[in-house]
């Protein structure tokens, strides 16, 4: 290697050398924590569905951990503490299914300062689902507050709007029965955060350590969620497409993302829950749970993330679990986008309505009017409608409708039709509807010379969601 001046060569130098101890060092620590998760692997012990896990440590680092297939060994300074899990204990509502299900989605949830988003969490879970979905996936939701009052009349609470879903499995609320934690007084402050958020995220961590060792077995996959979050319509479908495409790639993977905020939308596969519960259980002091993960992905040899796009899950929440902390967050794939229209066509004028639930504030008049805003209805059922009555009569010559959009290519009517009226009570049928677009010349010599009211009418019911983009209504001036 050539240089023009020595100084140059010698700071390159430094720099390369810098570069290849940390290099060695990060190598070195790798391969460290591998050894400690893989290495010696414990014996488990299993009495029904509570289990045991020791394992041998030196005599002045030893920490035994007794839980639910989950060790941890620590420094002579480190706190001791034990864990464990008797998930027939921990259960408050809901039962075990005799055959494994394909997903577990696990949640979460404490007390917020005068708020909470949890129902909004389940019900976008729930609502986006069929009843045959239901039966493939397992919510288990951990009540993790200390304060038995709260966490009785949520629970409670939860049971009295959710009681089917708990009689088939699909709903688990659980919580611990004892005190797992240790003293949090006595934890070291990392990344110069105050006392207060050291306890907060340490004991984030052995929640989660918890949450996965109750799940273990329970499903194929678990992923990760929280009790602010909203999920995106036919986010189960979309979860098993991107599993299975990326297994037919044959790329090793320990760790699927289906949201890009912290531990939001992780999924991992069952073997790995107690790999991560260990991992977490180590280190809980030192480091969030989102950048444990990080590290195990690389310790797993999985060194990029493997991700959804756009996420299924968007953060709503504002009021955190931890006092005094608001956060602002957003997954930026999700936001929404406009999708232009083809016509921009002034409309005659006109009153909308639809017996179909509108989903937030996509209005049914949205895809009528100039903006690119549009309707976005919930499960139309049969015999739903969507109407448009003129303020009066008029002289129709086309007729342009459009379903769905481009990041919700299926959200359609997958059978319809569409019928005219001079009068809003006689009516006259004028096609079938099971396509994207509608695009009709009104020379039909069918057609009524003036036309007051046009409906489309849902003949079938549907569990996916439905979206009008646009209706343009071409008449004579």
């Amino acid at each position: 290697m050539k240089c023009s001046k020595r100084k140059y060569c010698h700071i390159y130098g430094q720099k390369l050398i810098k570069g290849a101890i940390i290099f060695l060092m990060l190598q070195i620590t790798v391969i460290f924590i591998d050894l400690h998760l893989t290495g010696n692997p414990p014996k488990v012990f299993q009495d029904g569905n509570y289990y045991k896990l020791y394992q041998n440590v030196p005599p002045s680092n030893e920490t035994k951990i007794e839980c639910l297939d989950a060790a941890k060994t620590q420094s002579d300074t480190a706190v001791g503490f034990q864990l464990k899990v008797n998930r027939d204990d921990a259960l408050i509502y809901g039962h075990f299914r005799k055959t494994k299900s394909f997903l577990t989605i696990g949640i979460p949830t404490m007390r917020r300062p005068g708020i909470s988003y949890l129902e909004k969490t389940l019900e976008s879970l729930i609502m986006f689902t069929s009843d045959q979905e239901r039966l493939k996936i397992v919510i288990v939701l951990y009540m993790a507050d200390g304060n038995q009052t709260w966490v009785n009349y949520t629970a409670n609470d939860l049971k009295k709007k959710y009681q089917k879903h708990f009689d088939t499995g699909f709903l688990h609320i659980f919580h611990y029965h004892e005190q797992i934690f240790p003293d949090f007084k006595s934890l070291s402050r990392t990344f110069n955060d105050a006392a207060e958020r050291v306890t907060w995220r340490s004991k984030q961590n052995i929640d989660y350590a918890y949450m996965f060792m109750y799940s273990h077995n329970i499903s194929e996959y678990y992923i990760q969620l929280e009790d602010d979050i909203l999920a995106i319509p036919n986010y189960f479908n979309k979860i098993k497409s991107f599993i299975s495409t990326t297994n037919k790639k044959r790329v090793k993977w320990f760790c699927l993302d289906f949201c890009n905020l912290g531990f939001v939308g992780k999924l991992v596969r069952n073997d790995e829950l107690l790999v991560l519960a260990k991992f977490l259980l180590m280190f809980y002091n030192d480091q969030p749970g989102d950048n444990l993960l990080g590290y195990l992905k690389h310790v797993k040899a999985q060194f990029k993330d493997i991700r959804h796009k756009p996420s299924l899950f968007q953060h709503v929440g504002v009021i955190s679990s931890l006092r005094g902390k608001r956060q602002f967050l957003q997954d930026g794939t999700l936001k929404k986008k406009s999708s232009k229209k083809r016509f921009y066509n002034e409309n005659p004028p006109a009153n909308i309505e639809t017996t179909i639930e509108t989903f937030e504030k996509n209005f049914p008049e949205n895809p009528y009017g100039l903006s690119d805003e549009y309707f976005w209805g919930i499960s139309p059922k049969q015999g739903d409608t969507f109407n448009i009555k003129f303020l009066k009569p008029e002289q129709v010559t086309g007729i342009y409708i459009k379903f769905g959009l481009p990041e919700q290519p299926d959200d359609i009517l997958s059978e319809g039709k569409l019928k005219i009226s001079q009068n809003c009570l006689d009516w006259k049928y004028i096609k079938n509807i099971h396509q994207r677009v509608i695009n009709l010349d009104g020379g039909d010599p069918n057609w009524p010379s003036y036309i007051q009211c046009v409906t489309i009418e849902v003949t079938r019911t549907q569990s996916i969601w439905m979206v009008i983009q646009e209706i343009s209504m071409f008449t004579k001036r």
